[in-house]
């Protein structure tokens, strides 16, 4: 607002100037007075600026500025909404698309999903909670299902999981014959490690594999909280398992 009044006086000023150099009056004997010049006496009359106002000319100029004014706002508005999307992407949420069958019927190849990248911090993550994470060893990044947890030990025999020695009990795995690979051998996992298995276990590279082997929590980028594309498909994915695909 001072800045807009600022450039308002300006503009009042440069009207002035113009009005005195250039203007002629429209009006006589609105305020006169008299000066001695040496030779005789001069009438000179004053008008008030507003009677000879050029307002062609001031229209424009306030359009310019007005102009540069919605310019300088709009630009303004892209830049925070530029920075508020970074943030967000960066710290809070962020969509991802899913490359690959290794979580069918979950998620499938194509669909979009959201990640809570912030708020699944609060409260410890749980067995079957589905993540997404980075490995050195993958371009992409990738989004399985935690099967064992932080400090519990996992073994594979065939289709069979168990942790801590007790058989584990559990309804996502898309077949029901699949190989172990290296599971077959028990695994202890570290304090900050998490075991985790593709839903597709027939066509999933997870942690039976050495190429990637468990999960650290500073791997974890998020949690996956939605399917919000297509659009006919958006639902939360802790609501889906085998049973409902």
């Amino acid at each position: 607002m001072y800045k807009e009044q600022e450039i308002e006086d300006s503009l009042e000023f440069c009207r002035d100037i113009y009005l005195y150099y250039e203007a002629e009056p429209k009006h006589k004997g609105i305020e006169s007075y008299q000066e001695w010049d040496g030779i005789g006496k001069r009438q000179y009359e004053r008008y008030p600026v507003l009677d000879y106002l050029p307002e062609k000319k001031y229209e424009i100029v306030k359009s310019k500025v007005s102009f540069f004014h919605l310019l300088i706002q709009g630009l303004i508005c892209i830049a925070i909404a530029f920075i508020a999307a970074r943030v967000i992407s960066d710290y809070v949420f962020q969509i991802t698309v899913i490359r690959g069958n290794s979580m069918e019927h979950l998620v499938h190849d194509g669909d979009n999903v959201l990640i809570d990248k912030l708020f699944y911090k609060t409260s410890q993550l749980q067995r079957f909670d589905v993540i997404v994470f980075s490995k050195e060893s993958s371009e992409r990044n990738l989004i399985k299902r935690i099967i064992g947890l932080p400090g519990e030990t996992v073994k594979m025999e065939g289709a069979s999981i168990y942790i801590d020695g007790s058989l584990l009990e559990e309804n996502y795995a898309l077949e029901s014959e699949y190989d172990a690979n290296h599971a077959d051998i028990e695994l202890s996992l570290e304090e900050n490690e998490y075991f985790v298995l593709g839903d597709n276990r027939n066509d999933s590279l997870d942690s039976r594999y050495v190429q990637i082997g468990p999960v650290k929590e500073n791997e974890i980028i998020g949690k996956a909280w939605a399917r919000v594309y297509p659009f006919q498909e958006i639902r939360l994915l802790h609501s889906i398992d085998k049973k409902d695909s």
